[in-house]
């Protein structure tokens, strides 16, 4: 076996390091993250004929809502980050020792940190501009008490998000959790 099979798998996983959530999100709810994670995984046992990077490998957490059902499923951010770097290193120990070490510090971690920037500048632009959004509607004397009590919950949650994903889901589940269908979350929301 060459490392010919690992480096793709290798240079894939390093790649989901660099657009990994930061660690100020808590949690991930995006199931694709740790699907092709442990989709690599997968991957290295068959290309290695072994089960050796079992250890690696993701569980995540369901969480149910009312009435038993399944509200989401998630993983620690921290979770994430921590299996994919030592899974990353594992690899580099193991087939790659003569190159750079992955987390030196090399100019790509700086891009990186740089994006990582960029997408909490847009995400409390985007926070910032729902609020003002909000403030408006919540002086409309034609909305209704539930939508307004709607948009007074989301005012109050809106600094605890960190990415577009989040607020999304923070949307939906309290229009659930208000009562507020599509159409008054559409009319609430432009």
């Amino acid at each position: 076996m060459g490392n010919n099979k690992i480096r793709p798998l290798y240079s894939q996983l390093k790649g989901y390091l660099s657009q990994a959530p930061s660690l100020k999100s808590s949690h991930i709810i995006d199931n694709n993250l740790w699907e092709s994670y442990n989709k690599v995984i997968d991957d290295l046992n068959t290309a290695t004929t072994s089960d050796k990077y079992e250890s690696f490998r993701i569980h995540p957490t369901n969480h149910e809502g009312g009435n038993g059902y399944l509200a989401h499923v998630d993983i620690a951010t921290s979770t994430y980050r921590t299996n994919l770097a030592g899974l990353i290193s594992y690899l580099h120990g193991e087939y790659f020792s003569e190159e750079i070490e992955p987390f030196s510090g090399t100019p790509g971690t700086v891009i990186t940190n740089s994006q990582s920037q960029q997408q909490t500048q847009t995400i409390q632009t985007t926070v910032l501009q729902l609020q003002e959004k909000i403030i408006k509607k919540l002086n409309d004397e034609s909305i209704e008490k539930n939508e307004k009590d709607f948009l007074t919950k989301l005012k109050e949650t809106l600094p605890t998000v960190t990415n577009i994903f989040q607020l999304f889901i923070t949307i939906v589940k309290l229009a659930k959790e208000f009562g507020v269908n599509i159409d008054s979350l559409l009319k609430l929301m432009t």
